[in-house]
């Protein structure tokens, strides 16, 4: 059985110390976003609507590909962050 391809909307979230706390920022992408992965440094100053005051490490990631609905399938990439001091 030959299923019709879905587009694909993606969304990115980044959650300080817990992924069950609200995320400290978020965006919407129409592509699939760069990869992120344990141990890499974040800088949000350059990003809108972001904390521009902080610097942040990337402690888990996560994958949530959901077909809520039947015109597009959802993938939420979520980023767990811890904040460290800013680098001087």
């Amino acid at each position: 059985m030959n299923e019709p391809y879905l587009p694909v909307q993606y969304r990115v979230e980044f959650h300080e110390d817990s992924f069950a706390n609200t995320p400290v920022f978020s965006l919407n992408c129409m592509m699939a976003p760069f990869s992120f992965s344990v141990g890499q440094f974040v800088d949000p100053s350059q990003w809108p609507n972001a904390p521009s005051d902080v610097h942040y490490e990337i402690i888990s990631v996560e994958h949530l590909i959901t077909n809520i609905v039947e015109t597009h399938v959802s993938h939420l990439l979520s980023v767990c962050v811890k904040q460290i001091p800013r680098p001087s």
